[in-house]
């Protein structure tokens, strides 16, 4: 008999990448989420998307580095040039690009350790605040368990009180400038795990794919 399974939010397993060697270790949390570690700083850590669980191709390694950062590439930022975001108003904006952008999903639990760090070294303005990862499935099963990915509608009223909950439940205010990469954009479509952190400095962007638990780092690439 076909059973059909409702997943909310990303359907994931769990990846641990270090370095540039990978090995997996395998863990089922409530939300089924994927961690790993990929960056260009070794200690960072990151959740990714169970739609491509191989690391972010916007991880890559760089010759020329910023505070352990590489260069955002040229795919990538051309997505960032271009993309369009929408305002907890409901009104569609080209994402601005005048301070670094943190794009973060609010069931990413290192998400909420960033926002917490940031917080604590008044680092929160500083940066425009994406929110992603509203992706929901439906799993239809049948009996040889192959399964399909069906997109289901996710609204931007849920979308911000998923976030204005997370932030809650943490004690962290809203930033100033919460911004939405919903589900089907250019941007949502890009990203492949969370947090990923964009910095501009000296006429170039750099990527940060992940969170570090080092204080001194965040103050020296957004203070």
């Amino acid at each position: 008999m076909n059973r059909k399974v409702t997943w909310l939010g990303i359907g994931m397993a769990a990846l641990l990448v270090t370095g540039c060697g990978a090995a997996t270790s395998v863990s089922k949390p409530s939300d089924v989420q994927e961690t790993t570690r990929i960056s260009s700083h070794p200690a960072s850590s990151r959740e990714v998307t169970g739609v491509n669980v191989l690391p972010s191709p916007h991880a890559v390694l760089g010759s020329e580095t910023w505070h352990g950062l590489s260069p955002v590439p040229s795919s990538m930022l051309q997505v960032l040039e271009t993309a369009r975001v929408e305002t907890a108003s409901g009104q569609t904006v080209v994402l601005p690009l005048d301070r670094p952008v943190i794009v973060f999903a609010p069931w990413c639990k290192y998400c909420h350790e960033l926002a917490q760090t940031l917080k604590q070294e008044g680092l929160l303005s500083r940066a425009t605040w994406v929110a992603a990862g509203f992706e929901r499935y439906e799993y239809p099963m049948t009996q040889n368990e192959t399964m399909l990915q069906v997109p289901m509608p996710f609204t931007l009223a849920e979308a911000q009180q998923k976030v204005q909950q997370a932030f809650a439940a943490l004690g962290v205010p809203m930033p100033e400038r919460v911004l939405y990469a919903m589900p089907g954009s250019a941007l949502a479509n890009a990203i492949r795990g969370f947090p990923d952190v964009f910095v501009p400095h000296d006429g170039r962007w750099y990527l940060q794919p992940g969170y570090v638990e080092n204080a001194a780092f965040w103050r020296a690439i957004l203070g």
